[in-house]
């Protein structure tokens, strides 16, 4: 038996050219116009922060040129009712020479809180004497707050003088730094402060701070005693050595570098006692706690 094979015929549907023309068409536009857009981004964003830039600064520029030249923020001239002007606000001054405090502000009077430099006038006023710090703020619209913090003196120093027979005498506060005397002031309690001249190195101010603040801790510690020293010697910040009275009698004292109360004390409940043992005796050292020696007399050296 003869085996046949059929063959169907299958038709294949033409596609339609302009449909196909249509179709490339539409997706070339459609990708000039993603370009187009994408070229519009490329610009215009930044040309509108430009745009933005350009629009702040000139405003900026105005606003400064208003704050600048508008007299409501200006500080007043000075009237002949005040010594300094009326938008002018100082706390603290009590013994810096107020003439240069102003000499550092005067160019500043008339003219806009804006254009203040609080950097600047800060450092001029801490190159006053007796100013340890300085804060400045604005206070809109027209004033300027000035805070200061003056250095507290704790004795008197004495310091060679021009030729080696001559001495000064300054204030000293308790981180070395001399001061001038303030017009009117008194300070009755303080006691002399010698030995601070001599001192060799590059660090003099290190030094002269490292005395003075043994020589302050000394004074704090002793208290109502410090009434009757009239002298202490820092040469040697290990070793003070005071001058004071007791019971009338000028006395020095060694004192060493601590104890400094007990040691006093203990010199002064004993002092009857040893004055009448040898009361040619006028040095004493008291380094040793709970031991008093006698030492050659200053009228022996």
């Amino acid at each position: 038996m003869s085996r046949r094979t059929a063959v169907q015929d299958v038709e294949f549907p033409l596609l339609d050219t302009s449909v196909q023309e249509q179709t490339g068409l539409t997706r070339r536009r459609s990708r000039e116009a993603e370009r187009t857009r994408g070229r519009w981004k490329t610009w215009f964003t930044p040309a509108l922060l430009l745009l933005a830039l350009f629009t702040g600064i000139i405003l900026f520029q105005r606003l400064e040129a208003f704050l600048i030249s508008d007299e409501r923020f200006h500080l007043k001239p000075i009237s002949d009712a005040r010594t300094e002007p009326a938008g002018l606000s100082i706390q603290g001054l009590r013994y810096a020479d107020k003439a240069k405090v102003m000499k550092v502000l005067e160019n500043d009077i008339g003219k806009s809180i804006y254009l203040f430099p609080l950097a600047d006038r800060r450092r001029g006023l801490l190159a006053v004497d007796w100013v340890k710090a300085v804060t400045i703020s604005r206070r809109w619209p027209d004033r300027i707050q000035i805070n200061l913090t003056e250095r507290n003196p704790v004795a008197y120093a004495k310091l060679p003088g021009n030729d080696e027979s001559t001495f000064e005498f300054r204030l000293i506060d308790a981180d070395g730094v001399l001061l001038p005397f303030p017009n009117g002031a008194q300070f009755p309690d303080f006691a002399v402060l010698t030995g601070l001249e001599g001192m060799s190195g590059v660090d003099k101010e290190g030094e002269r701070r490292k005395r003075v603040g043994e020589a302050d801790f000394m004074r704090s510690e002793l208290g109502t005693f410090m009434k009757d020293v009239s002298e202490v010697d820092v040469r040697d910040h290990l070793n003070l050595q005071v001058t004071m009275k007791a019971r009338g009698d000028v006395v020095y004292l060694k004192l060493g570098h601590k104890n400094y109360r007990q040691r006093v004390e203990n010199f002064l409940k004993n002092y009857p006692d040893i004055h009448q043992a040898k009361p040619e005796a006028n040095r004493f050292d008291l380094r040793i706690d709970t031991q008093i020696t006698a030492l050659e007399s200053v009228g022996g050296e």
